[in-house]
C-alpha cells in the first residue's frame, strides 16, 4: 500500500491477469452455441429482448429474456 492506502499494482501481474480474463471469456465464447453468441451479441449492442426474440424464432420475449439469463 502507498502513503493513501491505496494498493499499488505490479504492471507484470496486471498484464498476466489481462491475458488469463481474455483466455476465460474466449473460453466461454467457444462455449456457448451459434444461437447463444448471436443472442449475446445483440443483447450486449443494447437491442430489446421483443427484437432479439424475433431474430432468433422465439415466440416470446419472455423466452429471449430466460435464455439471456441461462447463458449469463
Amino acid at each position: 500500500m502507498n502513503e493513501y492506502g491505496a494498493e499499488l499494482t505490479d504492471p507484470k501481474q496486471a498484464v498476466e491477469q489481462e491475458v488469463v480474463e481474455k483466455r476465460n471469456i474466449e473460453e466461454f465464447k467457444a462455449s456457448l452455441s451459434e444461437k447463444d453468441k448471436r443472442i449475446l451479441e445483440m443483447r450486449m449492442r443494447g437491442i430489446k429482448p421483443e427484437d432479439i426474440a424475433k431474430a432468433v424464432g422465439y415466440q416470446t420475449p419472455s423466452a429471449a429474456k430466460k435464455r439471456i439469463d441461462r447463458v449469463a
